[in-house]
């Protein structure tokens, strides 16, 4: 065979593999992610993870769970603003630094602590208490009596 069709079949071969791989990572992998803010979002998908719950018992269990992770995200999120300020004190305060070892560890201090981290540590606590609320209401429409009701409502 000659060289040039060797080439143009090789080519062929590796576009081919490159396709595929584009393919599964559009089809599979990107939706399989860590930080998924739509895994909890939607009430339906509150409604069929809370539909085998029974009790009154199992809610307040699920609740507990939820408070828990509220709990550990507000505390990361205080950790990561007490950790990002105090190295950025420590730099500032340096006094053998010069300036431009000041500015470049700024840049990379910040460069690690990016504002997007901050916010998604926000984000990911207020997704946790709506999906809180959701689940007090599922547990209220399935066990609350009209004498159980606030006085407002």
């Amino acid at each position: 065979m000659r060289k040039s069709f060797d080439t143009f079949l090789q080519f062929v071969f590796f576009a081919g593999i490159l396709l595929i791989f584009v393919f599964l990572y559009l089809t599979r992998i990107v939706h399989i992610r860590a930080d998924d803010v739509n895994k909890f979002g939607s009430d339906m998908n509150v409604e069929i993870q809370y539909a085998s719950l029974n009790t009154v018992y199992q809610f307040e269990q699920e609740e507990k769970k939820l408070i828990t992770r509220i709990n550990i995200l507000k505390a990361d999120y205080a950790s990561s603003v007490i950790n990002y300020a105090n190295e950025k004190n420590k730099i500032l305060e340096s006094a053998v630094l010069s300036e431009l070892e000041k500015r470049e560890k700024l840049l990379s201090l910040e460069s690690i602590y990016l504002n997007y981290s901050f916010e998604r540590k926000l984000d990911l606590i207020a997704q946790e208490n709506a999906l809180l609320e959701r689940l007090r209401g599922v547990k209220c429409e399935k066990f609350c009596v009209y004498r159980d009701l606030p006085a407002d409502f």
